[in-house]
């Protein structure tokens, strides 16, 4: 099981995809960090 494997069983345990429905203000957010922050491509 890799990385991603583990941080994708962790987040649909705990419906945390969910959140983006119910906290769309607080997923847009930290989506902009996240682009800004994490380049695509790099591991």
């Amino acid at each position: 099981m890799g990385d991603t494997d583990i941080v994708r069983d962790y987040y649909e345990a705990y419906d945390e995809w969910g959140r983006f429905e119910r906290h769309s203000v607080e997923f847009e957010i930290n989506r902009r960090f996240i682009n800004r922050y994490i380049k695509s491509g790099i591991s």
